[in-house]
């Protein structure tokens, strides 16, 4: 079993070679899915609000940080 399919790899690392295969496939298409959505119409999707609202909370606290270390240096 170490020369499956005459690669020279074994039947279990074959396995796992197609299942990162599957799941980066899987990930390219649904960004390229988005992507193509968010071109044609315009509006943001579920995981874009998300994500800035995240984002705006990070910004919120780092804006925060950089007052009180003003603050404190006064």
């Amino acid at each position: 079993m170490n020369n499956f399919l005459g690669l020279g790899i074994g039947f279990g690392r074959f396995i796992v070679i197609l299942i990162c295969a599957y799941f980066i496939i899987k990930w390219a298409v649904k960004n390229g899915i988005e992507e193509a959505y968010r071109d044609i119409t315009g509006k943001e999707t579920y995981e874009d609000k998300e994500a800035k609202k995240l984002l705006g909370e990070y910004a919120d606290g780092f804006d925060e940080t950089k007052k009180t270390k003003k603050k404190n240096n006064k």
